[in-house]
């Protein structure tokens, strides 16, 4: 008899549920931003208590599906900035995408006002597509709160997502989960930067004569043929005749134009230097004369400007100095 009760209490210890046992999944996305690499884990299954080295996680119930970890919605981890998986820019015509990738790049998105899926990563030259990311291994709710923290903290800027091999091994968590699912996405801001070539760029007038007689400085851009003839004049408005606007393809170029400001006398003079896209901005460089102090110069009103044919591709114009100093913009 008293073998039978050990045997039948030994049985139903042998029933009782061990912490192993319970079980719980691990979904985890691994963001490689530009200044940080984020580990973010969301918990699913049983509450319980886990042990991360000497760190104590105690899962709970939640709002949402996944578990609470700690009473925080996931467990957050942030280490240091990993080296770039992938670089993305706009060609010096702002029309096309350049694409340098490493190994392990999966698929990649861009977010540029829309969302485009980005095919052909084995070539130099992705063709995009409209379409919404796909992460693999992550559910539709996790990815919908992963992309509205990446877009919150691009603040308006143009963005490359990389799904990428994970860089980092999975938690050491005691006791280990029945699924354990790693999701890695490379951040990049912005499309980079790209100079552009020279012959792409023309100067269609310039001088000291413009009818533009605001004295501060302002920029231009000229989209259509109505928006040039306006533009131009204030180009060649002081000139008998006056100046035809020039003919201009607006289905790839943009007229830009920078004045000044109206001056009280003569010696000053606008120089065009370079142009750099960066994203969606072009920066054109400018070279700026002014009579020096106690020179002989003309007494007379003049109004330096310049006036440039550019590739189109861009929705902003910044003309800075030399020193990179803002002179004046136009655009959004």
């Amino acid at each position: 008899m008293n073998r039978a009760w050990g045997l039948l209490v030994f049985g139903l210890v042998g029933c009782v549920p061990t912490q192993s046992q319970l079980p719980y999944q691990v979904d985890e996305v691994q963001l490689l931003f530009p200044d940080s690499t984020e580990r973010w884990s969301f918990f699913y299954g049983t509450p319980q208590t886990l042990k991360l080295g000497d760190t104590t996680l105690t899962l709970a119930p939640g709002p949402e599906e996944a578990l609470r970890v700690n009473t925080q919605a996931w467990r957050r981890e942030v280490g240091a900035a990993l080296p770039a998986r992938a670089r993305t820019t706009r060609d010096a015509t702002g029309l096309h995408l350049q694409l340098q990738a490493g190994a392990g790049v999966k698929s990649a998105w861009l977010y540029d006002q829309g969302w485009s899926s980005l095919s052909g990563l084995g070539s130099p030259s992705p063709q995009t597509t409209p379409a919404p990311p796909r992460f693999e291994g992550l559910s539709p709710s996790e990815a919908a709160l992963v992309q509205q923290e990446i877009l919150t903290r691009a603040a308006g800027r143009p963005t490359v997502l990389y799904q990428v091999s994970p860089p980092l091994p999975p938690l050491a968590l005691d006791p280990a989960p029945d699924r354990y699912t790693i999701t890695a996405l490379a951040v990049q801001y912005g499309l980079g930067e790209e100079a552009m070539n020279p012959s792409n760029v023309q100067v269609l007038a310039q001088g000291s004569n413009a009818a533009y007689t605001n004295p501060r400085p302002a920029a231009f851009v000229a989209g259509d043929a109505a928006a040039l003839a306006a533009l131009w004049r204030l180009v060649g408005g002081n000139q008998v005749p006056a100046p035809a606007a020039p003919a201009v393809n607006f289905a790839q170029r943009r007229v830009v134009a920078f004045f000044w400001g109206q001056k009280s006398s003569g010696g000053y003079s606008v120089r065009y230097l370079s142009s750099r896209l960066s994203g969606s901005t072009l920066q054109v460089t400018l070279r700026l004369a002014m009579p020096a102090p106690g020179s002989l110069t003309t007494q007379a009103l003049t109004s330096p400007f310049v006036a440039l044919e550019v590739p189109a591709g861009f929705s902003r114009v910044e003309f800075v100095d030399e020193a990179g100093q803002l002179l004046a913009s136009a655009g959004p």
